[in-house]
């Protein structure tokens, strides 16, 4: 990868990292019922991730496929862990949110590595 797209992807990071951990933490965050909120998010997940595949080399396409669901079933896991916490569920509701806009606004050869970043960040313990 070209120092200038290094310095763009890392930037993105930054940018992610920053919005996930300015994150309110107030009960406020979630206005609807845990259940419709999942269901909103289930399909903004599903297309960010989906993109992953869709831009993987056909050679690639069986290993990002597994690191897709692996983040998917973090991403499950999480969400039902934070389940009864108002503030942890809205946080990582909002940051579930946020990396999978990023995933899917970002550039084919960037989607793996922002997905990587993005979910796992996401997925992160909220304190």
């Amino acid at each position: 990868m070209a120092p200038l797209q290094n310095i763009a992807v890392a930037l993105t990071l930054l940018i992610v990292m920053v919005e996930i951990a300015s994150l309110p933490t107030s009960s406020a965050v979630i206005v609807k019922s845990e259940e419709a909120a999942l269901d909103e998010l289930t399909p903004i997940i599903k297309t960010a991730l989906d993109g992953v595949i869709a831009a993987a080399p056909p050679s690639k396409r069986t290993k990002v496929a597994e690191a897709v669901a692996k983040q998917e079933l973090l991403a499950m896991y999480t969400m039902n862990k934070a389940k009864g916490d108002k503030e942890k569920f809205g946080a990582h509701l909002l940051a579930y949110k946020i990396a999978a806009k990023i995933v899917t606004a970002a550039a084919p050869a960037e989607k793996f590595k922002m997905m990587e970043d993005g979910f796992t960040e996401a997925s992160r313990p909220i304190l």
